[in-house]
């Protein structure tokens, strides 16, 4: 690994240690009413899956917050449904410098989902980031950012969230 390599990564996860935050696990008779959902690019063709989830979860009464990383925001300028990002929205450490996600790191959220099987750097730092009380993803970090991590083989978005469907209900939350 190049030198300069080594040391991006060095700096990248002394920040992601710092940016990591306990969360206490959630035990309430309310609905999942804030949910956050972090996305690949490919899950936006199974959008409405995630919206299915999140009423069946917090009883219909808001929409989650989506924050989807791709490659090209020309597409998606218009969408108000969701939070697009690209590389050019993050700097070499991996920090999202993206306005509107400023509002999202100010919110604590009842669940995370993070659906990224790739561990995509700006991704795995807004799941560190972000306060939720259950945070959930696909693929574990060496930091341990996640309190339930859905091993699975597909990469079939809708099967995954709703593995993450059946645990959820399993743990009774």
């Amino acid at each position: 690994m190049a030198p300069i390599r080594r040391i991006k990564n060095h700096f990248y996860y002394k920040d992601l240690e710092k940016q990591k935050r306990d969360a206490s696990p959630h035990h309430s008779d309310n609905p999942l009413t804030k949910i956050l959902f972090l996305l690949p690019e490919d899950a936006l063709s199974v959008l409405e899956a995630f919206h299915d989830f999140t009423r069946k979860w917090n009883d219909g009464d808001t929409n989650p917050d989506i924050i989807v990383l791709g490659a090209d925001k020309s597409a998606f300028q218009d969408r108000a449904d969701f939070i697009y990002l690209t590389k050019k929205d993050v700097d070499w450490k991996g920090v999202v410098q993206e306005a509107k996600v400023r509002g999202v790191l100010e919110k604590t959220y009842d669940l995370l989902i993070n659906m990224d099987r790739e561990s995509r750097r700006p991704l795995e730092h807004l799941s560190a980031s972000v306060s939720a009380n259950i945070k959930i993803g696909l693929r574990e970090t060496k930091h341990k950012i996640y309190d339930i991590l859905v091993e699975t083989e597909s990469s079939d978005m809708r099967k995954n969230l709703w593995a993450i469907d059946d645990i959820l209900t399993k743990l009774q939350v």
